[in-house]
């Protein structure tokens, strides 16, 4: 009697971890997402106008493309292109999780060459299992925590 009790308690907490970590990889994308946009800054447009003098050498407009060791380039978007993927982010934060999917494809079919093209993807794929998911359960049932 006391190996049973032993084996269920056992598989409980197993059970209890697993499903305890499912959720957390379902969290972390969303977590991730949101401190990656608040390290992001939005690029405004200049109107100043700056002047070149001639040096010799090799021509190169290339400069800002080199490679430091340790240092990452910076991601850069346009304001109104931040704003528009932080409004779907922010929504799906609050729960509307359909009215972010449609958000994030608007964002996807406004800017197909954004630097976060690959997250917003990212994004349109769980929020179509999530409203599957959710869609899927029984009435009465309590939706899972995300």
């Amino acid at each position: 009697m006391k190996k049973r009790a032993m084996i269920v308690c056992t598989l409980l907490l197993a059970a209890t971890v697993a499903h305890g970590e499912e959720a957390a990889k379902k969290d972390a994308f969303w977590e991730k997402l949101a401190s990656k946009l608040e390290k992001l800054a939005p690029v405004k447009k200049s109107a100043t106008t700056t002047a070149v003098g001639g040096v010799r050498g090799a021509k190169s407009d290339d400069s800002a493309d080199i490679y430091w060791k340790g240092k990452e380039k910076p991601v850069e978007m346009a304001e109104e292109e931040l704003q528009t993927f932080n409004r779907a982010v922010s929504c799906r934060m609050k729960g509307e999780s359909e009215q972010a999917l449609r958000q994030f494809e608007e964002f996807l079919a406004a800017y197909p060459q954004s630097a976060f093209r690959v997250e917003g993807v990212q994004a349109v794929e769980k929020l179509k299992q999530e409203i599957a998911a959710a869609k899927a359960l029984p009435a009465g049932q309590p939706a899972p925590a995300r």
